[in-house]
């Protein structure tokens, strides 16, 4: 089946996946991650996402941001994500975010939430490194990867300790299970290794600033 029979154009203009009508939902329900966000930002030049979904979730950033890299695996959601942010300071890339170089693949134990996606073992999809982008500057990092963000966070050391930038992600039990993580580790290696601290959190995004 071709990508373009998998998605619609919906009433609010957006591209999306025709099984995704529980993630549309939902997004729309957790639309307002700027104002938890914006307070602790010092900077708004560069921005490091995933999982870039559809990009909902990112659009609003593209307001304010003079660089955007999110990440976004899923072919079909990728499709959906560059015809939804066809914007020169958006660069989309489909990858995985992780802690080290591999193939992998995405399981998703849903049938109507295309945001549930999740590394799984195989060779089909790259995973690169934050790191890797060599940024001169980085101002955020949104993560939200349903359990891989603690990979994605061991990928980007270098560059947090180096740029110092606000951190949002999410942290829910779960999700990390998946990947024999617990919140207690994620929230020690933020604090302990990276240096952060907690100035707030929201549903199950928290956001961590340089102590």
């Amino acid at each position: 089946m071709n990508i373009t029979d998998q998605v619609i154009l919906n009433d609010s203009g957006f591209t999306w996946p025709k099984n995704g009508t529980y993630t549309w939902e939902a997004l729309n329900r957790e639309t307002d991650h700027i104002s938890h966000i914006r307070p602790y930002l010092r900077n708004t030049n560069v921005m490091v996402q995933a999982g870039g979904n559809c990009g909902l979730v990112v659009k609003p950033f593209a307001d304010i941001f003079k660089q955007i890299y999110t990440f976004e695996p899923d072919p079909v959601n990728f499709y959906c994500l560059n015809l939804n942010l066809p914007f020169t300071n958006v660069n989309k890339i489909q990858a995985c975010l992780g802690h080290m170089h591999e193939m992998v693949d995405l399981a998703n134990p849903f049938t109507d939430d295309v945001g549930g996606y999740h590394v799984a073992p195989g060779t089909v999809i790259p995973t690169l490194k934050i790191d890797d982008l060599e940024l001169v500057e980085c101002d955020l990092i949104m993560l939200d990867m349903e359990g891989y963000e603690f990979n994605a966070l061991k990928g980007g050391e270098e560059t947090i300790k180096k740029h110092r930038p606000i951190l949002c992600v999410e942290i829910f039990d779960q999700w990390l299970g998946r990947f024999n993580t617990t919140p207690t580790e994620v929230v020690e290696y933020i604090t302990n290794v990276l240096g952060y601290t907690q100035v707030t959190g929201y549903s199950s995004d928290y956001i961590y600033a340089p102590k």
